[in-house]
């Protein structure tokens, strides 16, 4: 880990800090792109900072590089019972946020719904418009659909409200898919 990501991390993951930089942290964190990837796997892993994987699931969304190690940590983070829904549902935002629903999907049956439905949903809500993200896509949506009819209702409620923003961007890479 560089100093800079050191010093940031701490910061970012378990905002406690009181000061003129207060949220400014994440931001930091995720304009260091790369550098920073490290850090908050060993942060989901636990290796590194007791708490703060809500936080660092979401700033590798942010980020959204994806790299064996990142997809590993995240499926662990989403698949681990003893940790809570909340680190959960993140992990699996994250992991579609980074293109992969089918490692969400392929889990659906050992799942909790909700985190089913919140990971598969985060693609078109408002966290998406924040930090890098790819091409909007319905297809991981149909798919769960298709596959998991009983959680019709659950992306329904789900989807209600706080969408992401649709750029003339976004329209032309759905028309392509």
């Amino acid at each position: 880990m560089t100093e800079r990501v050191i010093e940031i991390l701490p910061r970012a993951v378990t905002p406690r800090y009181q000061g003129p930089l207060i949220g400014e942290h994440e931001k930091l964190l995720v304009a260091c792109g790369n550098e920073a990837v490290p850090a908050l796997v060993s942060v989901i892993r636990g290796e590194h900072l007791p708490e703060g994987n809500v936080v660092a699931a979401r700033l590798l969304a942010e980020i959204n590089i994806e790299t064996p190690e990142v997809v590993e940590a995240l499926v662990e983070l989403m698949g681990r019972e003893s940790r809570d829904m909340s680190a959960r549902s993140w992990a699996a935002c994250a992991l579609a946020r980074l293109g992969r629903s089918d490692l969400i999907l392929t889990r659906a049956s050992e799942l909790p719904a909700d985190i089913v439905v919140s990971g598969v949903s985060d693609l078109f809500r408002s966290f998406r418009d924040h930090g890098a993200h790819r091409a909007l896509g319905y297809g991981p949506l149909e798919r769960a659909l298709e596959e998991h009819p009983h959680l019709e209702a659950g992306f329904r409620e789900y989807l209600g409200s706080t969408h992401c923003r649709i750029t003339a961007e976004s329209a032309r890479s759905r028309r392509r898919s």
